[in-house]
């Protein structure tokens, strides 16, 4: 079976729907699985991403092997467009997409689940979650150093906060923007510990096992899935998010 697995989500979508290459692979009984992304940013994810047999940008689709595919799985924001100019160089049996159920809703609009963003994604697919966490393998460059704590933050005026009520003696580090995920990791992997407002930064120390300080400054419509990690989710209050 030929299975075309497309998102052209950011880092975090792609990042999570990893998640699902493990539900596929089982699913259909070891399938070929090809994946197109938006761009070398989050191509990388899925060239370390196992049962996927290649991974192509928006720019080289036509060096798709495989023509005509059993099943198309679509992800993104944008993918509707995208998908759009290179649907008539290939074949597609079947189609799921973001754009139904309430899916797109649910993930960029305003509808909220009682589901995990990890159920959500497999529900896109037809797949029922079964616990499955991130299908990535990467090992970082960088060893973890005691009482280092790593600080990410989107808000800039959060600083105040966490040095008031989350910190004492530790060791405090900005964890630096990094484009390149892979570099991202190995700078998170340094800290074992992570306060970070971002969503992506917290699935990253998901996926290194780190302890996770989680500053929610915004309602999300899918519950947080943390799996074993040992994590604190702090709701952050207005005076400190404005």
């Amino acid at each position: 079976m030929d299975i075309l697995f497309v998102n052209f989500g950011n880092q975090s979508d792609c990042f999570i729907s990893t998640s699902v290459v493990k539900g596929l692979y089982r699913e259909y009984k070891e399938p070929d699985i090809f994946c197109v992304v938006e761009d070398d940013n989050t191509k990388v994810i899925f060239d370390y991403c196992p049962h996927i047999k290649g991974t192509f940008t928006i720019n080289n689709i036509f060096n798709l092997p495989v023509k005509n595919f059993d099943l198309l799985i679509s992800y993104g924001q944008y993918s509707t467009g995208r998908i759009h100019a290179f649907d008539e160089s290939i074949q597609v049996q079947e189609t799921k997409s973001v754009f139904g159920n309430n899916y797109f809703d649910i993930l960029y609009g305003n509808l909220k689940t009682g589901k995990n963003i990890f159920q959500v994604y497999y529900n896109i697919a037809g797949l029922k979650w079964c616990g499955e966490s991130f299908n990535f393998k990467y090992y970082p460059k960088n060893k973890t150093k005691k009482n280092l704590v790593g600080l990410a933050l989107v808000n800039s005026n959060l600083r105040n906060y966490v040095k008031d009520n989350l910190v004492g003696e530790e060791k405090l580090w900005d964890i630096p923007f990094k484009k390149n995920i892979l570099r991202k990791i190995d700078e998170v992997n340094r800290c074992y510990q992570i306060i970070t407002d971002d969503f992506l930064t917290m699935n990253l120390a998901i996926y290194l096992k780190k302890e996770i300080f989680f500053l929610k400054t915004v309602p999300y419509n899918t519950r947080l899935e943390f799996f074993n990690s040992k994590y604190y989710v702090y709701h952050i209050p207005y005076q400190f998010v404005k």
